[in-house]
């Protein structure tokens, strides 16, 4: 319940501070990572089944490609959003999210938001791939 309460504690928090658009558009990037996080998590049991399974070799390679197409492939999402309040920015790379407004006079195009996310990541996370 200490968990559930302090995740309550942080939305209540982004409620009273930010428009309801933008809190829609993080709540959705919250749900894609999460889901996006079980989907990986469900090709890597896959993977560990195929590799510990005893099957002929004509089977093994069938479950093999169905491991391979199950795989989300590269583990680092990156999702980003524009609403006319602040461009919505999301990163996330195994355990590690960053969720970032950023203001749209200042940052007019994608490529300024990847540029500033990037420059936050590094003096935040030095160190650490996300």
């Amino acid at each position: 319940l200490g968990a559930a309460a302090g995740l309550l504690d942080c939305r209540h928090l982004l409620v009273s501070h930010l428009p309801l658009d933008v809190v829609l558009a993080l709540d959705e990037m919250f749900s894609e990572v999460g889901r996006l996080a079980r989907r990986r998590a469900e090709a890597d049991c896959t993977r560990e089944v195929v590799q510990s399974a005893s099957v002929s070799s004509t089977e093994e390679g069938e479950m093999a490609g169905l491991a391979a197409a199950v795989s989300t492939g590269e583990e680092t999402v990156e999702l980003c959003t524009f609403l006319p309040q602040g461009w919505v920015y999301a990163r996330a790379h195994g355990s590690h999210e960053l969720y970032m407004l950023f203001d749209t006079n200042i940052y007019i195009t994608l490529a300024d938001v990847q540029k500033a996310s990037l420059r936050v990541r590094e003096s935040l996370f030095s160190g650490i791939s996300l």
